[in-house]
């Protein structure tokens, strides 16, 4: 098989909508590594055809990644200024770690993510197959440079706002059958 020249680690974070903890850790963790870790590369919006990498700030990895990417042009994926918000390359970033988070067509994700509905007969598999080339041939060559990726970050734009509101945590009730006071935290837990 292929090796590439540098460590790509693959990691699932929990927590992730309670405020990004599991990522938090693991870079509290392993903050010793953060300085030889090129990028922390992100797919979290369900399924949904990937559409473009937004720098975050990380503006002078453009032309690099723009270079090293230009075979996802036949995958309709661009390298474009920009944000995503509100998920765990955040963590990275905030330790000057270059963190990305893919652009996705949205899919059906207002319709059924974080509800009942989210199973995975929703997902779309060639839209899947399509996210894992992307992250594959982006880890592939950014593990294959000769140096880090650049680790100057402007300050970046907010991202926009999403089109849903956020489902608001209610109390838990105690169940009818027991008298017990409620437990737990009034979220739903993630899947």
């Amino acid at each position: 098989g292929i090796r590439p020249a540098r460590t790509i680690r693959f990691v699932l974070f929990t927590g992730e909508e309670q405020g990004l903890f599991g990522s938090k850790e693991y870079v509290k963790r392993h903050k010793a590594e953060m300085a030889k870790t090129s990028m922390a590369l992100v797919h979290d919006t369900g399924t949904g055809r990937v559409t473009e990498i937004p720098l975050q700030g990380f503006d002078d990895a453009k032309p690099v990644l723009e270079k090293e990417l230009e075979i996802l042009k036949e995958l309709d994926v661009k390298v474009v200024a920009g944000t995503q918000g509100g998920t765990d390359h955040l963590s990275f970033a905030a330790e000057g770690v270059p963190g990305f988070a893919f652009h996705q067509d949205p899919a059906e994700y207002y319709l059924t993510h974080h509800t009942q509905s989210d199973t995975l007969d929703k997902a779309r598999w060639p839209d899947l197959v399509q996210g894992a080339q992307v992250m594959s041939l982006t880890a592939m060559r950014v593990a294959n440079l000769p140096d880090l990726l650049p680790r100057k970050q402007a300050k970046p734009a907010a991202p926009a706002p999403s089109p849903m509101p956020p489902a608001e945590a209610k109390p838990s009730a105690p169940s009818p059958s027991n008298n017990a006071p409620a437990s737990g935290t009034g979220r739903k837990r993630k899947k």
